[in-house]
C-alpha cells in the first residue's frame, strides 16, 4: 500500500464575527463600528489552513461542530483549501463563535470566544477520526499540531498516543488558562509555541520560575525565561513577540514587517501552521532542525498574513519562499 506523509491538526472550528472600529473601546465604553463580517476561524481551523498553504505535505483536520449553518460554512471553507476534514457533530451545542473587534489604524484586536461544540469532543472521537485519515494516507501523521480551544485532557490523551507512535507533537497552548488544568500534556510535547504573556504565565504558574522584571521589550528577560522553561520539559520553545520577532535557541529572530498592516488576527496561527509545515519537511527528509531558520520562515509567513483581513490570511508557499530566500541572501552577504 502506498503512503503519503501528512500533518494532523486537532483543534477548534469557529465562525468569526468581525467589527472594525476607529479605536478599541475602553472598559465601560461603547464605540460605533463598521459592518459585521462573518468569516471562518478558530485556532485549529486557522492553523490547518496555514499549514495546508505552506506545506508540501497534505493536511488533515479533526474538530467538533454543531448541526447548524455555521458548521457547513466551516466545512466548505476548509475543503476549498484542500484540507481533509473529520468533524464530530454535536446535536445539542452550536458551532463555536468568536467575536472580534479590530482597530482600523493599528490592526490590534480583542477577541471573545464562545467555544460551543468545540468543548464537546472526546478523545475517542479523535482517535477514530485519526484512524480514518491514517487509512486514507497509508500512515500515521508525522506532525500533530494542537491548541487548547477544546478540552485539554482530550488533547493530552491524543498527543500521548500519537507521540508513542512516532508523531512529532506541536502545542500552541492558547488559551493558556486551560494548560494549568492539565500540565502533564507537556510531557508529550516536542515543540511549544507561546506568545510573550503565555510564556510569562507558564513560567510563573506552571513551573514557579521567578522571572522578576518587566517583559515588554525586555528581550534578555524573555531569553532567560525560555531557557528556564526548557529546563522543565524536554521540548523546544518558540516565544513569539509580535512585531519584534521570535526568541528561539537564545536568539532573537527579527519579525518580517510589511509596509502596511490590515489585520493581525491570524498572525499567531499562521506562525504555528508555518512551523508545522517546515518541521514536517525536516522530519520527512531527515534534515537536521535549524531552529532559527524555521523561525525565520514562520515570521515571514506571519508578517505577510497581516496584509489580509480575517483569520485565514496565511500567504501561499511560493510567496514566502521568495521573500525567505531573499532575506537569507542578504544575511549571507
Amino acid at each position: 500500500m502506498s503512503y503519503q506523509e501528512w500533518i494532523l491538526v486537532v483543534g477548534s472550528s469557529n465562525v468569526d464575527q468581525i467589527v472594525r472600529t476607529d479605536q478599541l473601546p475602553n472598559r465601560g465604553e461603547t464605540v460605533l463600528g463598521g459592518d459585521v463580517r462573518i468569516l471562518v476561524g478558530g485556532k485549529g481551523a486557522n492553523q490547518a489552513v496555514a499549514a495546508a498553504r505552506l506545506s508540501k505535505c497534505v493536511v488533515g483536520f479533526v474538530s467538533s461542530v454543531g448541526n447548524d449553518p455555521h458548521s457547513r460554512r466551516v466545512k466548505s471553507a476548509l475543503e476549498s483549501e484542500n484540507v481533509s476534514c473529520e468533524f464530530f457533530v454535536d446535536e445539542a451545542r452550536p458551532t463555536g463563535t468568536a467575536f472580534i473587534n479590530v482597530d482600523k489604524t493599528t490592526g490590534d484586536n480583542t477577541i471573545v470566544v464562545s467555544a460551543g461544540a468545540n468543548m464537546s469532543v472526546e478523545s475517542e472521537h479523535i482517535f477514530k477520526a485519526v484512524e480514518r485519515l491514517s487509512n486514507q494516507y497509508g500512515c500515521l501523521p508525522r506532525i500533530a499540531l494542537f491548541q487548547l480551544e477544546m478540552p485539554v485532557k482530550v488533547c493530552a490523551e491524543v498527543a500521548q498516543k500519537l507521540r508513542k507512535s512516532g508523531s512529532v507533537i506541536l502545542l500552541n497552548p492558547s488559551p493558556i488558562g486551560q494548560l494549568f488544568e492539565y500540565l502533564d500534556i507537556l510531557d508529550d510535547v516536542d515543540i511549544l509555541i507561546v506568545n510573550e504573556e503565555e510564556l510569562r504565565l507558564l513560567a510563573l504558574r506552571g513551573f514557579q520560575v521567578d522571572t522578576s522584571g518587566q517583559y515588554d521589550g525586555n528581550i534578555d528577560l524573555v531569553k532567560r525565561t525560555v531557557k528556564a522553561v526548557e529546563t522543565k520539559f524536554s521540548g523546544k520553545v518558540f516565544a513569539t513577540l509580535g512585531s519584534t520577532g521570535v526568541v528561539v535557541e537564545d536568539t532573537l529572530v527579527d519579525a518580517y514587517k510589511p509596509e502596511r498592516v490590515c489585520d493581525t488576527v491570524g498572525a499567531g496561527d499562521c506562525f504555528a501552521g508555518a512551523v508545522a509545515a517546515i518541521v514536517s519537511e525536516n522530519v520527512v527528509e531527515g534534515i537536521p532542525h535549524v531552529w532559527q531558520e524555521i523561525a525565520r520562515f514562520a515570521t515571514v509567513a506571519a508578517g505577510l498574513s497581516v496584509l489580509t483581513a480575517g483569520a485565514h490570511s496565511a500567504p501561499r508557499r511560493a510567496v514566502v519562499d521568495d521573500i525567505f530566500t531573499r532575506l537569507r541572501t542578504q544575511n549571507d552577504s
